[in-house]
């Protein structure tokens, strides 16, 4: 089997298992995003609605995951590690928070409270929703195009 068709089909069971993720947890229903995003439900729930703490059960799994991950695969790793796939680890560089991050980080989460949708959950989601999601994805191309552009 040719690496290029083992990697592309690595990519592929890769998204399926997220996707899948995501929609078991419930990540790709809006409601449950905003519901988790509503911490005013936690004090009064007639006033502000319901708060969905399961999230906080998905959040917690993926970065103790990623912990795990991120420790075993930090820099210096010893020669005889190597990914299945590839010649060598594609490790971030940059370590330290700076205003991009910050602003980054801040326009996703608005975005992501607003509508209730991120990235990935509106890609798993395209199948199943509507025009408005279409919408969404539009404009997220344009701002990743956008950022591009600026950084």
């Amino acid at each position: 089997m040719p690496n290029q068709f083992k990697v592309i089909l690595a990519a592929f069971i890769a998204g399926v298992v997220f996707a899948s993720g995501l929609i078991i947890a419930s990540m790709n229903n809006p409601i449950y995003i905003q519901g988790f995003l509503n911490i005013g439900g936690l004090f009064d729930k007639a006033r502000f609605g319901g708060w969905y703490p399961k999230l906080a059960f998905v959040m917690l799994s993926a970065v103790l995951i990623m912990f795990f991950v991120f420790y075993f695969t930090r820099p210096p790793l010893p020669s005889n590690v190597k990914p299945l796939l590839t010649d060598s680890f594609d490790l971030p560089n940059k370590m330290q928070i700076d205003k991009q991050l910050i602003i980054g980080a801040s326009v996703f989460g608005i975005g992501w409270g607003l509508y209730g949708y991120c990235p990935g959950p509106a890609i798993a989601s395209l199948l199943i929703a509507g025009p408005n999601l279409l919408i969404f994805i539009l404009f997220m191309l344009i701002g990743a195009l956008l950022a591009k552009k600026i950084s």
